[in-house]
């Protein structure tokens, strides 16, 4: 892509991007234990890291709070870790064994 950027009373510049995106790095990290709603550790914001990665709105702050919870429930019914009753009634507040198998699947 060209871009050309006006500048004052000095004519113009012309940038040229003719370089390669960067490899995505791998994730490089299982998730082994069960998180939920409230809690504050470094294994959720790898939880957010991952659901970032996927593509699920989040952000890692290492808090799962609302923001998280929403990613969380989305993940759950878009990879079906389990049948929309409990899901419904889990509102995204848990990330137990079925989750963390989909993540591990996804991410590694």
């Amino acid at each position: 892509m060209n871009y050309t950027l006006p500048w004052l009373l000095k004519g113009t510049v012309v940038i040229k991007e003719d370089v390669a995106p960067l490899p995505e790095l791998p994730f490089n990290h299982a998730f082994y234990i069960n998180l939920q709603f409230n809690q504050r550790s470094e294994e959720v914001r790898w939880l957010q890291k991952g659901l970032i990665r996927l593509g699920y709105k989040t952000y890692a702050t290492g808090f799962y709070g609302d923001i998280t919870r929403m990613a969380v429930l989305k993940f759950q019914q878009d990879n079906k870790v389990d049948n929309s009753l409990i899901l419904w009634a889990l509102q995204g507040k848990y990330v137990g064994p079925k989750t963390r198998s989909a993540l591990n699947k996804l991410l590694n």
